[in-house]
C-alpha cells in the first residue's frame, strides 16, 4: 500500500478504537456515531448505501421498529465484550473493507485475478464426536493441515487482501494450536464453527482475550432431534458452550444441519426462541449431503422440505 493508504488505515483504526471505547455499556447512545464512521471509512457505493440505510433507521424509529439486522446488531454490542467489539470491528472494518479492498483493487489490476473477501480452513478433520451420517471419523491426526502451513496461508492470503476467515472442521477446537494461529494473526477477524463440546469457560476466555473470533455452534435442534443424530447428552454440552461464550462475552450465533429427520424441528418458533434466548446473535442452516464412506443418503431432506425451507 502507498504512504497515503497506509495512513488512512492507521487513522481509521484509532477512530474505530475510539468509538468503540465510547460505546460502553450503552452503545446504543454511541451507535450512529459508530456507522457514521463507517461510511468515511467504506470504498464501495454498496457499502455506503447499507450503511447510510442503517443510520437512517436510528434516525427516525426506536429500537421495537427497527428491522431485525438492526436490532441484532444493538444486541451483539451489548453483549460482546469490549476487548471483541474492538477487535472484531477494526479486523472487519478496517483491515477487511479498507485495507483489504485496497490489496485485492492493486491484485486485480496487477495480476488479472479478483481474490476473494473471505477465506476458509479445515485446520482438522478430525472431531471428538461421531454424528450420524459424517465423514470426520473416517481422518486421522496425520490427515491435519501442518501448523506451518496454516500459518503460511493466512499470511499469503493478507498479502492478497483477505482478512476474514472461516474455520471449518471436523472440530477445530481438537488442535490446541488453533487458538494460538488465531492470536498469531490478531489482525483477521475469524469465524469458527465448533460443535461446542469443548467450549469450556477456559476456553471461552482465551476467546475472549484474543478478541477477533465469531463462534458458530452446532445446534440441530432442541435435546431430543439434537442427540438424536451426535449422541446423547450432546445438546446439554452444546448449549453449556453457548452459555459459556455469553459469560465471556464472545459473540456467537448457531450452525444448524438439516436433515429428513429435523427439517420440521429447526423452523419451529419453540427453537427459534430458545436460540434467542440462549444469546444466539445469528443462525446457519446447512442442508445435509452424503460425503464420505460413512453418508447416509437417506439423512437427505427431502424436496418438499427443501421447498418448506425457503
Amino acid at each position: 500500500m502507498g504512504t497515503v493508504d497506509t495512513l488512512r488505515q492507521k487513522t481509521a483504526a484509532y477512530a474505530v478504537k475510539e468509538v468503540v471505547r465510547l460505546l460502553g455499556d450503552e452503545p446504543e447512545k454511541h451507535l450512529k456515531g459508530l456507522l457514521d464512521l463507517a461510511g468515511l471509512i467504506a470504498v464501495t457505493e454498496d457499502h455506503k448505501q447499507v450503511i447510510s440505510t442503517v443510520r437512517g433507521y436510528l434516525d427516525q424509529t426506536g429500537e421495537a421498529q427497527m428491522p431485525a439486522p438492526v436490532r441484532t446488531l444493538m444486541r451483539a454490542l451489548k453483549q460482546m465484550s469490549p476487548n471483541c467489539r474492538e477487535k472484531l470491528l477494526v479486523d472487519a472494518l478496517v483491515n477487511s473493507t479498507l485495507q483489504g479492498r485496497v490489496k485485492r483493487d492493486a491484485v486485480t489490476r496487477d495480476q488479472g485475478f479478483r481474490p476473494p473477501t473471505i477465506m476458509l480452513m479445515s485446520p482438522t478433520m478430525r472431531c471428538n464426536l461421531a454424528c450420524s451420517g459424517c465423514y470426520a471419523s473416517n481422518y486421522k491426526k496425520s490427515d491435519d493441515l501442518p501448523y506451518s502451513v496454516m500459518d503460511r496461508v493466512l499470511t499469503e492470503g493478507k498479502e492478497l487482501g483477505i482478512y476474514e476467515v472461516i474455520l471449518l472442521g471436523g472440530e477445530p477446537l481438537v488442535r490446541h494450536d488453533v487458538l494460538d494461529l488465531i492470536e498469531k494473526h490478531d489482525d483477521v477477524a475469524f469465524m469458527m464453527f465448533t460443535n461446542g463440546t469443548l467450549l469450556t469457560p477456559a476456553v471461552a476466555s482465551r476467546l475472549e482475550q484474543l478478541g477477533n473470533v465469531a463462534v458458530s455452534v452446532s445446534i440441530d435442534g432442541l435435546a431430543e432431534a439434537h442427540d438424536h443424530r451426535r449422541g446423547e447428552g450432546i445438546f446439554d454440552r452444546a448449549v453449556e458452550g453457548l452459555r459459556n461464550l455469553r459469560a465471556a462475552g464472545v459473540p456467537y450465533g448457531f450452525s444448524t444441519m438439516v436433515t429428513r429427520n429435523n427439517a420440521e424441528d429447526v423452523i419451529a418458533e419453540e427453537f427459534i426462541d430458545f436460540l434467542l434466548d440462549e444469546g444466539c446473535l445469528w443462525g446457519w442452516h446447512f442442508l445435509y449431503m452424503p460425503v464420505g464412506e460413512g453418508a447416509d443418503p437417506s439423512l437427505m431432506s427431502t424436496p418438499e422440505q427443501r421447498e418448506m425451507l425457503r
